[in-house]
C-alpha cells in the first residue's frame, strides 16, 4: 500500500463507506463496525503519508474521529473482541496480524487531542460566576474526557501486546512495559523528519515511568540519605536496558533514520523542567544521553537489522566516521539557525561539556563541523544540496518541475 490515501477518499461527502461523520451518523450498528474495519487501513496509511498540505486540514478529522465513542471507539472494541455486532466469537483473541500496524499511535496522538478538547470547553467556565449547573458540567466533561482516555489506553495495550511481551522477557514489568510498546512506531513510518518527535516521546516515556517506578523510603540512612525501591522490574536507567529499548524501537529502520534519530537527542531543548527532577528522573534523563554520546562515538553499537547478527558482524555495524560528520554537521546547521532566528536554547547535551578524552571522535567532528558549517549558516552562505524538509510526496512534483524549468532554459537557448 502506498502513501497515496486521499483525505476527500476518507472524509469527503461524495464517497460512498467512508468515514464522512454524517454517513457515520446514518449508518446502523453493524454497518459502523463494517466501515469503521474496512477504513482501518487507509486511515493508518493517510495519517502517515499526507504529503500535500491541502490534505493537511484533514488531520483533526482522524483525531475527532478516533475520539468519537459512538462511531469509532465502540466499533474498533467490537472488531477487537473478534466479532460484528451482537455475534462476537467467544473465547477467541482477535489475531493483531489483522490489525494495521501504527493504529495505536494514531490513537495516542488523539489523546492530546481529547484532552485539549475538553480542556478548552472547560476553560470557557473560567472567570464566570460559580453555579450549582456550571459546576456540574465541569465535571461531567471532565468524566466524559477520562473516560474516553481510558478505553482509548486500554485499546492501546491490546494494540501493543506482542511488543510488550518481548519488554517483559527483558524483565519489564508488563504495566511499564506497555507504556514503553506504545512509544514503538512500526519502521514502514518512522523518517527522518518525524523520527524525532517519536523519540522523544519514548524518553519522555522512560522518564515518567522512572519517577513513578522509584519510590522513595520513608527512612534516612545514616548520612541523611533515603533509598530508593524499583518496582519496575529492572533498573530502567541502566545504559544496556536503554539499549535494547533502543534496539527494538530502531528495528528495520533505514539507516537515515537512526542517525536522524540520534542526532534528534543532541537537539532536544533542555527545559528549565529538568532542575525539578527527582533523583532516579536525572539519572534516566544522563543515561539516556550518555548512551546517545556512546553510540556516535562508536562505544556502542545497536543491531536495528532485527536479524540475529554475530559479535564481529555486528561490530561493522558500528557508526562511521563518515555518518558522524553528518550527523555534526545536521547539529551544527540547526543550532546556527536556530540562533540566526534567535531560537537557539539549551540543548540536552552540550557537546563542548564531554570529556575529550572519552569522546575524541564526537568532539573533533563537532569542531570541525561547527566551524565551518554553523559559521556558513550564520553568515547565510550555507548550503549543502540536501532536500528540505518536505515530505518525500512532493519530491516528484519539485522534481517535475525542475526538470521543466531546465527544458525551458535549454529551449530558450
Amino acid at each position: 500500500m502506498s502513501h497515496e490515501i486521499n483525505g476527500d477518499d476518507l472524509f469527503g461527502k461524495g464517497t460512498e463507506g467512508n468515514l464522512n461523520k454524517k454517513g457515520l451518523k446514518k449508518a446502523k450498528k453493524k454497518e459502523l463496525v463494517e466501515i469503521i474495519e474496512s477504513n482501518l487501513p487507509f486511515l493508518v496509511e493517510f495519517y502517515f503519508g499526507p504529503g500535500q498540505r491541502k490534505d493537511r486540514k484533514y488531520i483533526d478529522n482522524v483525531y475527532e474521529l478516533v475520539s468519537a465513542e459512538k462511531y469509532f471507539i465502540d466499533p474498533l472494541a467490537v472488531i477487537l473482541a473478534g466479532g460484528k455486532g451482537k455475534k462476537k466469537k467467544k473465547k477467541k483473541e482477535i489475531n493483531l496480524d489483522d490489525i494495521p500496524k501504527g493504529l495505536h499511535i494514531v490513537l495516542l496522538d488523539s489523546l492530546d487531542y481529547v484532552r485539549s478538547k475538553y480542556n478548552e470547553r472547560i476553560r470557557e467556565f473560567i472567570g464566570k460566576p460559580k453555579t450549582g449547573e456550571s459546576s456540574d458540567e465541569v465535571n461531567r466533561m471532565k468524566a466524559i474526557a477520562n473516560e474516553r482516555i481510558e478505553r482509548l489506553n486500554d485499546i492501546i495495550t491490546v494494540l501493543v501486546r506482542k511488543d510488550t511481551k518481548k519488554l517483559v522477557k527483558m524483565g519489564i514489568k508488563e504495566e511499564y512495559a506497555a507504556e514503553v510498546a506504545a512509544t514503538f512506531v512500526p519502521d514502514k513510518y518512522l523518517t527522518k523528519y518525524n523520527v524525532g518527535r517519536y523519540l522523544r516521546r519514548l524518553n519522555t516515556t522512560l522518564v515518567r515511568i522512572q519517577n513513578r517506578a522509584m519510590t522513595r523510603s520513608e527512612y534516612e540512612d545514616e548520612d541523611g540519605q533515603r533509598e530508593y525501591f524499583n518496582d519496575a522490574g529492572l533498573n530502567l536507567a541502566d545504559d544496556e536496558v536503554i539499549m535494547s529499548i533502543y534496539e527494538k524501537f530502531f528495528e528495520e529502520v533505514d539507516r537515515d533514520v537512526y542517525l536522524a534519530g540520534l542526532t534528534s537527542v543532541l537537539l532536544e531543548n533542555r527545559g528549565k523542567f529538568v532542575d525539578n527532577y527527582s533523583k532516579p528522573q536525572r539519572e534516566m534523563y544522563n543515561a539516556v544521553s550518555r548512551v546517545v554520546m556512546d553510540l556516535l562515538e562508536g562505544h556502542a553499537v545497536l543491531n536495528i537489522t532485527g536479524k540475529k547478527m554475530k559479535e564481529k558482524k555486528l561490530a561493522k555495524e558500528v557508526i562511521t566516521k563518515k555518518e558522524l560528520k553528518k550527523v555534526m554537521k545536521n547539529y551544527s546547521k540547526r543550532r546556527a539557525e536556530d540562533f540566526r532566528k534567535g531560537n537557539d536554547t539549551p540543548r540536552r547535551i552540550t557537546i563542548m561539556n564531554y570529556d575529550v578524552d572519552t569522546y575524541p571522535k564526537i568532539i573533533k567532528a563537532f569542531q570541525k563541523e561547527n566551524n565551518i558549517s554553523a559559521q556558513a549558516v550564520i553568515d547565510g552562505s550555507f548550503d549543502d544540496h540536501e532536500e528540505d524538509n518536505r515530505p518525500k510526496n512532493n519530491n516528484q512534483k519539485n522534481n517535475n518541475g525542475k526538470q521543466n524549468n531546465n527544458n525551458q532554459k535549454k529551449n530558450n537557448k
